[in-house]
């Protein structure tokens, strides 16, 4: 043991502070000797891809000489692969001496009950909560049920002790303890409960049913996916959207099909319906699926019922930003089937649809039609006019809108959900943080805006059914990791009241200092982040800065709770960044626009710019900006690394899309156009191909340390993203000073990140010790 002094500046006095820390790694330690560490040789292929291209007046020949990665992992020779990396990388990290201590580290930033998904079901003639809960040294989420009298007790106590029963373990989901719940919905009779379970992170799941006196507390070794005692009802290859009919006797739902890895790019997107207690093979197809498109697009296909039970509103849409058509049934008077009558409200995928609810024969919608940041139109809908059809793509008819609630230029319209009939909770998003802010459906009358102090970084809107006059919002940042509040619905105004507030265990929020920066990106355009640090953290220009960047989709991904960055932020001091590059929605569709497709080289520019800030404001150390990004957030970081090397010290690109020409190869690939460009558009190859990050790994040069964390059941972003990235970065630098390797997360995917504690804690070590190694940092005791 040794101490390490430091001066530290706080309210205009000089400190002298004292910190305990391990002995490990100083700045330049041969940790890694590229004359003595050699990686492991891979072999290249003769594979080439040919694009046309509207720069070369032609066609473009592209070598994939790492194609063969993109078999099945259970392939012999990408086996051998993974195993010769995986070999290289468990002998760098043994050098962490103190793999127990920053494991715990993580482990501790778990210590402290996370509530969540709190559902109020008052249809039932006694009503009751569900409700998810990770306690403190819990490995996986268990539900629970309690009576509102329980709810009540535990809010008075800020919830010492979960209220009522547990019901579910979701560990006991399947035998290897793999599998997740990705959805769920409690019949109106409050019999049923329905739950999607995804198994090692695949998109496509399965829909399970159980009675509520047939708890899940138990399994072993035989354990069936989505555990024992479930009823003979089973729905396999699904993907999310589910509603109850009012009499709980049938549902609705979306199919798809089976991924294959990752590798079947057909979607087969259709509405089907289920009878309780009938075979799935005799379920009706609603809506029928659409044929795969000539340029490989999908058309997604999502639902909602009408509060009343009345109306069927389907929405198609072929990419990710919500673009989509819009058809409503009148389900009184007609039988399910694939042959209903049909009203079509919007024909074609010109602009955000997104129904929110039937009243009096007027649809109200989210949309963008005539308001970039978003507003709430409705429709009337004359089912006189109503067509019968098997093909909803014959119908034509666009039904003008009328403006509910307007648009606020600059606050993008995120999110809306309909309850309580006529009432709307929606979300907008404004300068980077977010505004719950409640209306009338009907008039667009202004209710309330609870909590309207709180600024979170991640939020979840628990919305009632039906009728119900409750809602729980459910919120975090890097530094609380959660607070519920409840708001409740009392005549026509909001009343809100703080449930719970839980902390983790050593962490005090009051030590921590969130600021507002800037950066001065490549055109001149200002670019803000978030810089959160320990109160009287000194910007010497000595410190490591984890910077986490996502840009993409309109997204925000700023202050949110995440467990290895917190851990990070205690044990080794330094700052953590949130980037908010165009491409986000951190102020607005424009700012979304400015990002997207030909414009997405700005949010590499961005990122860039923020990294080099950082190092300028002697807030980050040079070369000890850890980049940070997930799925597209890893196109960003590893992009303007590409353009700028000196950027950044380490990457760490989690599920990371690294070859933009595989993701168009991939399940869903063909939803990401709109945001990204289409490889298969000569206009947009050209500008794909000028930043894919594998294309343009930089040959000359240093390069920085990487360590990419693909997931071994990822069948989005599949893992040879990684594998042919970190192929071509070894043999293009094989004399690189930082190592360049990837850590294949067993069973992980995009749908149940975050899910395991341990699985968390075991990813988390190998970011940090990776880090602690290649950039000499100082774990503190």
């Amino acid at each position: 043991m040794r101490s390490s002094l430091f001066k530290a500046l706080l309210a205009g006095v000089t400190l002298i502070t004292f910190v305990c820390v391990e002995s490990t790694a100083a700045q330049g330690a041969p940790f890694w000797n590229p004359k003595q560490d050699k990686y492991p040789a891979v072999k290249r292929v003769a594979k080439t891809y040919t694009y046309r291209s509207a720069r070369a007046k032609g066609n473009v020949t592209l070598p994939d000489p790492y194609n063969w990665l993109e078999r099945p992992i259970t392939d012999a020779d990408v086996k051998g692969f993974v195993a010769d990396q995986s070999k290289m990388l468990e002998g760098y990290v043994s050098k962490c001496t103190n793999r127990k201590t920053i494991e715990q580290s993580i482990r501790d930033a778990f210590e402290y009950d996370d509530y969540t998904n709190i559902d109020f079901n008052t249809n039932p003639a006694t009503p009751f909560y569900t409700y998810s809960l990770k306690r403190a040294g819990d490995d996986r989420y268990i539900w629970y049920i309690a009576t509102p009298a329980e709810m009540d007790a535990a809010v008075k106590n800020n919830f010492a002790t979960p209220p009522g029963k547990k019901f579910l373990d979701e560990k006991f989901l399947s035998a290897n303890n793999t599998a997740t719940i990705g959805n769920w919905q409690t019949s109106f009779d409050g019999k049923y409960f329905a739950y999607m379970v995804a198994d090692s992170g695949s998109k496509v799941s399965t829909w399970f049913f159980r009675t509520f006196d047939k708890p899940l507390l138990s399994g072993g070794p035989s354990t069936p996916l989505g555990g024992s005692g479930t009823l003979p009802d089973v729905i396999p290859n699904v993907d999310g959207y589910f509603s109850w009919r009012l009499d709980s006797k049938s549902f609705f739902y979306t199919g798809t099909l089976p991924s294959a890895g990752g590798s079947n790019t057909d979607l087969g997107s259709s509405i089907r319906y289920h009878v309780m207690g009938t075979a799935y093979e005799k379920d009706i197809t609603v809506v029928k699926a659409e044929p795969e498109g000539a340029d490989g697009s999908n058309n997604y296909w999502s639902f909602t019922t009408s509060d009343d039970g009345n109306w069927l509103v389907v929405n198609g849409a072929d990419g990710s930003l919500g673009y989509g058509r819009l058809y409503a049934s009148k389900m009184t008077g007609q039988a399910i089937s694939g042959n209903m009558k049909w009203i079509s409200i919007a024909p074609n995928q010109e602009d955000i649809m997104a129904p929110l609810n039937v009243i009096d024969d007027f649809i109200y919608v989210r949309t963008s039609r005539g308001a970039l940041d978003g507003q709430i139109s409705k429709a009337k809908l004359d089912w006189s006019k109503a067509k019968q059809t098997s093909d909803l793509k014959t119908l034509k008819d666009k039904l003008p809108l009328t403006t509910v609630v307007p648009e606020v230029k600059k606050e993008s319209l995120s999110l809306a959900q309909a309850f309580n009939h006529d009432k709307v909770v929606t979300l907008y998003t404004i300068d980077g943080s977010y505004a719950v802010k409640i209306f009338n459906l009907r008039t667009g009358r202004f209710i309330g805006q609870p909590a309207p102090q709180e600024h979170p970084g991640s939020l979840f809107i628990m919305v009632p059914a039906n009728k119900g006059t409750s809602i729980k919002l459910i919120m975090a940042t890097l530094t609380s990791p959660r607070k519920v509040y409840n708001m409740e619905l009392v005549g026509n105004s909001i009343k809100t009241t703080l449930w719970t507030t839980q902390s983790t265990k050593g962490v005090n929020a009051q030590d921590f200092v969130t600021e507002t920066m800037s950066a001065t990106s490549k055109d001149g355009t200002i670019v803000p982040y978030l810089l959160i640090s320990r109160k009287g953290t000194p910007k010497t220009g000595t410190a490591p800065v984890w910077l986490h960047v996502f840009g993409a989709y309109a997204y925000v991904e700023s202050n949110y709770y995440d467990p290895i960055q917190l851990s990070w932020l205690n044990s080794y001091g330094g700052f953590v960044a949130y980037g908010s590059p165009r491409g986000g929605g951190d102020k607005g569709e424009g700012w979304h626009q400015a990002g997207q497709k030909h414009n997405k080289e700005k949010t590499f520019e961005d990122t860039a710019a923020i990294a080099v800030d950082l190092v300028k404001r002697k807030i980050a150390a040079p070369g000890k900006v850890i980049g940070h990004g997930g799925s597209a957030g890893a196109i960003a970081i590893t992009a303007a690394a590409n353009q700028v090397q000196s950027s950044f010290g380490l990457l760490l690109g989690v599920r990371p899309v690294l070859d933009y020409f595989l993701r168009k190869r991939s399940r869903g690939g063909s939803a990401q156009t709109d945001e990204f460009g289409d490889v298969d558009d000569p206009v947009d190859f050209d500008y794909v191909r000028a930043w894919s990050p594998l294309q343009n790994i930089p040959t000359k040069g240093n390069y920085p340390a990487v360590l990419m964390t693909p997931g071994e059941g990822d069948d989005s972003v599949v893992a040879a993203h990684a594998f042919k990235f970190l192929a071509e970065a070894q043999r293009d630098h094989p004399n690189n000073p930082l190592p360049m390797m990837f850590y294949l997360v067993p069973s992980g995917g995009q749908d149940n990140y975050g899910v395991s504690t341990d699985a968390v804690v075991n990813e988390g070590f190998y970011q940090q010790c990776f880090a602690q190694l290649a950039l000499g940092l100082q774990h503190k005791k």
